[in-house]
């Protein structure tokens, strides 16, 4: 974790122009009726983009000083929160799940 607190600001500004650059290339999706569906189904692929990439940046740390334990825990921990940026659903689907085990 020292590499990320020595170079966060390197991370934040290469995450931002990977954003500004992204926000540039894409066409606009503005056209046609469903503005909020095209503007959200854009929005949750280029995040989950982002995300992939803040998982790999943090893995190199782990990996550069040999902490494979610490890595697998980190590699579930970044499924699972892959898994939920790719499908938000899922986690009210896991909350309505868990209430109902729990209060009925």
């Amino acid at each position: 974790m020292l590499f990320l607190k020595r170079n966060m600001p390197r991370v934040v500004s290469v995450l931002i122009l990977v954003i500004v650059f992204s926000l540039m290339a894409v066409n606009v999706f503005a056209a046609g009726e469903n503005f909020g569906q095209n503007a959200y189904t854009w929005l949750q692929s280029q995040i989950w983009f982002i995300a992939l990439l803040i998982v790999a940046v943090i893995c190199v740390p782990f990996i550069m000083k040999k902490m494979w334990m610490q890595l697998a825990g980190f590699l579930v921990l970044a499924a699972i929160v892959l898994y939920i940026v790719n499908d938000p659903t899922a986690l009210k689907s896991l909350g309505s799940t868990i209430w109902s085990k729990v209060f009925n």
